[in-house]
């Protein structure tokens, strides 16, 4: 028995990747690096884009833009989703579509930078993004006396 196509839950998943230009892909005609799973993905299961530009630089505004639909480096360099706007994955979980975010942009977590996470259906955070010190090691320097 097949499942009305209205009944479905509907999923998103947006791959959002800081540092990779797109000519790195092979989905978009890269060959200076293997990247089989995002190739597949892009040939079997996503939308690409092929005519898109970037409306804020560097990653928090292009989140900014992308999520909420306004271009705003020019004048908002860097901040959080505000308690006036709506971004889309709040449409979206309106609309019954399930959003889940994955990320190691420890940013969208920092004061500043809140309220990146809260409108998905889930979320999850991997560490070891920039100065996290998710692992310790031995400094030699402190070793001994304070000198």
């Amino acid at each position: 028995m097949t499942t009305p196509q209205a009944s479905r839950p509907r999923n998103l998943v947006v791959v959002l990747l800081d540092s990779l230009n797109r000519h790195h892909l092979g989905a978009y005609g890269g060959t200076e690096f293997d990247t089989p799973n995002l190739d597949r993905f892009a040939r079997e299961r996503a939308a690409t884009f092929t005519r898109h530009v970037t409306g804020s630089l560097p990653c928090m505004p292009a989140r900014h833009d992308i999520l909420v639909g306004s271009l705003d480096f020019l004048w908002r360099c860097w901040g959080s989703i505000e308690l006036w706007e709506r971004p889309i994955t709040a449409q979206l979980r309106d609309a019954g579509v399930v959003t889940q975010l994955v990320t190691d942009h420890p940013h969208l977590f920092e004061t500043g930078g809140e309220n990146y996470h809260t409108d998905f259906s889930g979320w999850e955070y991997l560490r070891g993004h920039e100065g996290d010190p998710w692992r310790t090691w031995a400094d030699p320097s402190w070793i001994g006396e304070p000198s």
